[in-house]
């Protein structure tokens, strides 16, 4: 079975950015964290969406 959550570390790992990165994108309401306990963790599939919703060009 793949990984269905991850860590603001391990989202931001899978696409080389920083949790402070992913943090940010949650404090946006970007990307809903789920919690375990006291622990967020990102959906997989809500990652995949963040991902797919970021623009296609640099900023200018």
């Amino acid at each position: 079975m793949s990984q269905i959550a991850y860590s603001y570390e391990e989202a931001g790992e899978q696409f080389s950015v920083s949790k402070d990165m992913i943090r940010r994108a949650v404090d946006k309401g970007d990307l809903i964290p789920r919690y375990i306990g006291r622990l967020p963790r990102i959906s997989h599939q809500d990652l995949m969406d963040w991902f797919e919703a970021l623009p296609t060009e640099p900023r200018a």
